[in-house]
């Protein structure tokens, strides 16, 4: 082979990849069938947004669904512990990545994290045309899968539609 069909393979392999990853999010094809088979009140399907806003409801919810009683999260602390964090310097972000398994975690590597993680929340830099234009299409792209989701399960995803999805 020559460079450019090199090139041309991993560029075909890598845009099947991403096609692969795009259709693991239509999650009404993964929960219809299990629908099909168990009575909707042994089916519980909760939205990482809602575990995000407010980790005790949410538990209390779930537990309550599935016959523990929600009173054990009444009290319980619940706290993050791997946060979403917007990227608003790609590069950066990536420097981090590739540094952080080789850096030593110290004091001093905390607190740099610590600077890291709020510089990424506190940009309110607009996301660059190219990245709204995806995001459009994959908004479109997914509405019919949530359309269907929502009406199958009794789901408000709205949210998954105003803006840019936040999550998938």
């Amino acid at each position: 082979f020559n460079a450019g069909e090199r090139a041309g393979k991993a560029l075909m392999n890598e845009l099947a990849e991403i096609k692969d990853e795009v259709r693991y999010g239509q999650y009404i094809d993964y929960l219809l069938p299990w629908k099909q088979v168990f009575p909707s009140a042994r089916i519980h399907v909760r939205l990482f947004e809602d575990l995000r806003d407010d980790p005790r409801s949410f538990m209390q919810s779930l537990a309550e669904a599935v016959g523990l009683g929600g009173e054990f999260f009444a009290g319980y602390r619940l706290t993050p512990k791997n946060r979403t964090v917007p990227v608003r310097c790609r590069w950066v972000h990536r420097a981090v990545r590739k540094l952080a398994p080789v850096v030593p975690r110290t004091r001093a590597t905390k607190v740099l994290y610590r600077c890291y993680l709020g510089l990424q929340q506190r940009s309110s830099a607009p996301l660059p045309r190219e990245d709204r234009e995806q995001l459009a299409e994959l908004d479109a792209y997914y509405r019919p899968y949530d359309v269907r989701l929502a009406e199958a399960f009794d789901l408000d995803l709205s949210r998954w539609h105003d803006g840019h999805r936040e999550t998938r």
